[in-house]
């Protein structure tokens, strides 16, 4: 069975992690350098989750005076309203123009305030309104955070996301473009008040990973790089999907408690797989746009699905290809596993009421295809097949 992502890493680079400690040190510091290379950023903090660099983010930004509601698009992943309910903030949800996986600036004129915190997300990848939205805010005497977490080594116009806000968050979990166990993440911004605020909120909050945390971490990893190849895929599956009657581990729950991908340090051991991960970028990026170049030329929108092709810089940062079904989604999802092809959620469950119709329209039909750069081409032929025997393609 085909799976619906597998990490870029393998064993043996948690192997070589394991030398390395539980407490941030030369190897963060490097890491940190490499990513603010990459973002175009003066100050960037690696963090535990994308979730996490978010929630010290506005800690931070309480700190230094800017103590508005947080404002955030209807359509995104209850991880961002979560870490904004634990850091104290109101929420605001805006919906999308009909048929966007973005929010938009016009949705936000007349909608935000002075202090307000705007929450720009670039979804799957492709790019929002980020410069429109930067202005609204501005007018507004509000500021924007771009949400980057799917949309890290994307650019617009040869400039990075992440690059146009005040400041940026990201995320390295095993669905991203890069992935670090059990999570990882990171703060990017050019205020150097707000990034030594980060690091005052980080360092009274923050607790390293004890040495059982790092082992229960890295055996899950290797258990999840060995359940993630075709072969054994099809068990995984069922011991996570099938077994436990779900086909998503997301829940509809906004009752948000801090965990680990909060309060811990980004550690050593995992700057020791990102640096291989940063290393492999390019290769990546490659056999990523490779994949999704391949879905775009093969697959077209039928009266059962429509094919989202958006525009974007580079495909090859682009971590989603979504689909969208004109019936039911869970139905289609149960088909494609039938025939060997699991397809991802994102997101099935909104952090916003019904009210939001656009937002939820894309909730209720978006399925994720395969994209993970271990898929071989006939992998890729597999999926195609799959899609278009139950399209009618």
């Amino acid at each position: 069975m085909i799976p619906r992502y597998a990490p870029n890493y393998g064993v043996l680079d948690l192997v070589r992690s394991f030398g390395t400690g539980e407490t941030p040190g030369p190897r963060v510091a490097e890491v940190a350098v490499r990513l603010q290379a990459i973002l175009q950023r003066e100050h960037v903090v690696p963090t535990a989750s994308g979730r996490g660099a978010l929630w010290l983010l506005l800690l931070a930004l309480d700190e230094i005076g800017v103590s508005g509601r947080v404002i955030i698009p209807g359509y995104t992943c209850n991880a961002v309203h979560d870490a904004a309910v634990l850091a104290g903030r109101e929420v605001v949800t805006i919906d999308h123009d009909a048929g966007d996986i973005n929010m938009s600036a016009q949705a936000l004129e007349g909608r935000i305030a002075e202090r307000d915190i705007v929450v720009a997300t670039h979804q799957y990848g492709y790019p929002c309104d980020i410069e429109g939205i930067v202005d609204v805010a501005t007018r507004a005497g509000a500021i924007v955070i771009e949400d980057i977490a799917a949309a890290f080594q994307g650019t617009i116009g040869g400039r990075p996301m992440g690059s146009f806000g005040m400041a940026c968050f990201g995320s390295f979990d095993g669905s991203k473009l890069l992935n670090v166990p059990p999570k990882g993440g990171f703060v990017g911004t050019d205020d150097r008040a707000l990034a030594m605020a980060v690091k005052r909120v980080a360092a009274s909050r923050l607790a390293a990973y004890s040495f059982g945390e790092r082992l229960v971490a890295l055996l899950a990893a290797a258990a999840l790089v060995v359940g993630t190849t075709p072969f054994l895929y099809r068990l995984f599956y069922n011991l996570n999907f099938t077994w436990k009657g779900r086909v998503t581990a997301e829940t509809a729950s906004v009752a948000p408690r801090l965990n680990g991908y909060y309060v811990k340090w980004f550690a050593e051991w995992q700057a020791t797989i990102l640096s291989r991960e940063l290393d492999r970028l390019e290769e990546v990026k490659s056999r990523r746009a490779s994949i999704m170049s391949r879905y775009r030329k093969s697959l077209a929108s039928t009266s059962t699905i429509d094919v989202w092709t958006g525009k974007v810089d580079d495909i090859g940062t682009v971590i989603r290809f979504p689909i969208f079904v004109a019936n039911d989604k869970i139905a289609f999802h149960h088909q494609l596993a039938e025939l060997g092809v699991d397809t991802g959620f994102s997101f099935t469950h909104l952090a916003t009421d019904r009210d939001s119709r656009n937002a939820w329209a894309v909730a209720d039909s978006v399925l994720n295809l395969p994209t993970s750069p271990k898929l071989s081409d006939s992998d890729v032929d597999r999926v195609v097949a799959a899609v278009k025997k139950l399209s009618g393609a």
